[in-house]
């Protein structure tokens, strides 16, 4: 399987992203399409060797950590914004770690916290990995995954709620999670990967079908789950 096969679809969601932030939301909600990137990238997460895992985390943050302060400087110069001590863990890509009252997790340059959560999942994507590798009941697992995200969007709410259910890596992580389950489940599976563009038609209509009358509510991570779970690997 090949990330290349999921460009069409990554860029039909970034798209989405865009237009939505301008006011024309096409496919949903922000913290509905993210989850797709979440899931998507746990799914395309290999399990890297010690050796590996250190090129591999510095490719990501010498990739990442230059474009954010660029970025940031932009912004203060360009904007004129006020500078204070929430620009460190912005330059940081830390932002999204802080569960504080009236933080600004959106300062200075708004999408950034999702560079920050990904950090954090792609940090703890060796452990993860190996976890869930020594489960024997990996669909069982995936409920399991399904249910955490299920009760927190259900149940979690006042001042922290979005950080809890938007910002946090640690939500996020859940997210990432069931993208490495997920491809372990494939890796297992003794039938073929559906790689046509029909599969990703279908994946399309019935995730918009689905989110137009929000069956699941705000928790659409399920649903790009068992998009991949029942189009892609045929278990």
């Amino acid at each position: 399987m090949k990330t290349e096969q999921f460009q069409g679809l990554k860029l039909l969601f970034v798209l989405s992203i865009v237009f939505m932030h301008a006011g024309m939301p096409i496919l949903g909600e922000g913290a509905d399409l993210c989850s797709f990137f979440f899931v998507i990238s746990g799914f395309f997460y290999k399990g890297e060797t010690c050796v590996r895992y250190r090129d591999y985390m510095w490719n990501k943050i010498s990739s990442m950590l230059p474009l954010q302060w660029l970025s940031v400087i932009l912004a203060v110069v360009v904007l004129h914004l006020s500078v204070h001590w929430d620009i460190i863990p912005h330059l940081l890509l830390l932002q999204s770690y802080i569960p504080e009252k009236g933080f600004e997790f959106f300062n200075y340059n708004g999408v950034a916290w999702f560079l920050s959560s990904l950090m954090f999942c792609y940090a703890l994507s060796p452990v993860v990995y190996k976890v869930i590798l020594k489960i024997k009941d990996k669909k069982l697992f995936l409920i399991l995954l399904f249910f955490i995200i299920w009760a927190l969007c259900k149940f979690v709410s006042g001042e922290y709620a979005t950080w809890f259910i938007y910002v946090s890596p640690v939500f996020r992580l859940v997210e990432y999670s069931i993208g490495v389950t997920l491809r372990q489940i494939a890796n297992n599976s003794n039938r073929i990967f559906v790689k046509n563009i029909y599969a990703n038609i279908i994946i399309i209509c019935v995730y918009l079908l689905f989110l137009r009358y929000r069956v699941f509510g705000n928790t659409s991570a399920i649903l790009h789950s068992l998009f991949y779970f029942l189009f892609l690997p045929e278990c």
